[in-house]
This record gives structure tokens, sequence and C-alpha cells, in this order.
């Protein structure tokens, strides 16, 4: 929280924690992790529709992002 939330480098959340800087990089870590993990499968499920694939569409765009950039 300290670092997400409130915005405090590793350096001010050691500090106010009383632990070492590697520690609060770690702990950061792995609560992302963990969110990640806890959180994932009802995150997929919802966005499911929401960025759907336009098949044709993004093919013929593709192919003419790479014709302006002259990698086709």
């Amino acid at each position: 929280i300290l670092r997400e939330v409130n915005e405090l480098s590793a350096e001010e959340t050691a500090e106010a924690l009383g632990i070492g800087v590697p520690t609060v990089k770690t702990r950061l870590f792995r609560a992302r992790r963990r969110l990640r993990e806890d959180l994932g499968p009802q995150l997929k499920s919802s966005l499911a529709e929401t960025f759907v694939f336009a098949g044709a569409d993004c093919a013929r765009l593709t192919e003419r992002v790479l014709a302006r950039l002259n990698l086709a």
C-alpha cells in the first residue's frame, strides 16, 4: 500500500516499516504476483469480450502499417 497507493519510494517504505529495501522489493513483487494469480481468472472472464479479435480487419490494418513502415 505504501508503494502503490501512497507512492512512496522503496527507500521511504523501507524506512517506514523498519526493513531493508530488498525486502520491500521482494514483498511488492510477491504481492503483485499473488494479485495476478487471485484476480486473473475473474479478470480474464470479464475482459473476454472487451478486446474481440477483428480478424480480417486486423490483418488489413497490420498490412497497411507494415507497408507504411516499408517492412512488408
